[in-house]
């Protein structure tokens, strides 16, 4: 992953966005540190979709572990929703 310095801007920005476009994440630093990213918008938005995936997985697998849930089988659960539009 390729990192530019913020003293080097902005004359390296444009270098930086053109690397972001063409997919490769940049990592912009500070004093020798670390401080942020400029990914592709793709990349940003499956990371955003992968963890609301994670987080729905973590939700249903608390509900379904919660011994006071009660379950139909779904056969029965159309049963009752067909009596109930009768």
């Amino acid at each position: 992953m390729n990192r530019i310095a913020t003293e080097a801007y902005p004359k390296s920005f444009e270098d930086a966005l053109k690397q972001v476009i063409s997919g490769e994440p940049v990592i912009v630093t500070r004093e020798g540190k670390d401080m942020a990213a400029i990914v592709p918008l793709s990349m940003l938005e499956r990371m955003i979709e992968e963890e609301e995936d994670r987080l729905d997985v973590e939700e249903a697998e608390q509900i379904l572990s919660d011994p006071n849930l009660i379950t139909i089988p779904w056969e029965e659960a159309k049963k009752r929703l067909h009596a109930l539009s009768d």
